[in-house]
């Protein structure tokens, strides 16, 4: 693991907003013991499928994740941004991963095209279509507006523009 400045953090918790806040101050982060004592230690499928689209979205990311998954050095690139697919993973839907490309968005070099196929309702995260209600027009008040902000829900899958 690399030993340059980086913030630590303990388990599992805030993961998203972790790496979301790292890759917008382009500070690395080192999370340690992530579910350390749990029957099935490390990151979760979920997780490292996130981790793996924010790589998609960066240029000169560098993800570092021991055997066993409980230890994350992540040092974050530069938000490119483009068109990206990504099969999300179905432990979650599809809006675990959209809430990070909408707070992500705004800030990267090119526009955004992410097509996200996964699961888009499940007990845990707000529907995909109550993503739309609400985000779209609060990065409308925020000043992010325009013909390419836009998110598309056909069947099992999603497309964010911005």
């Amino acid at each position: 693991m690399a030993t340059e400045r980086s913030l630590r953090f303990e388990g599992c918790n805030f993961f998203r907003q972790r790496v979301i806040l790292s890759t917008l101050s382009g500070k690395s982060i080192k999370l340690q013991n992530i579910r350390a004592k749990d029957d099935s230690p490390g990151l979760r499928d979920f997780e490292a499928s996130f981790i793996r689209l924010v790589d998609k979205i960066t240029n000169g990311s560098r993800i570092e994740i021991n055997e066993t998954g409980t230890r994350l050095y992540y040092q974050p690139g530069i938000l490119l941004g483009g068109a990206v697919e990504h099969d999300c993973n179905v432990q979650r839907s599809i809006s675990y991963y959209l809430e990070g490309l909408i707070c992500l968005a705004p800030f990267m070099k090119h526009p955004l095209k992410a097509v996200l196929r996964g699961v888009t309702n499940d007990q845990t995260d707000p529907s995909v279509d109550t993503l739309k209600a609400t985000s779209i027009p609060l990065l409308k008040k925020f000043g992010v507006d325009g013909e390419g902000l836009e998110l598309k829900i056909p069947r099992f899958w999603a497309v964010f523009s911005c």
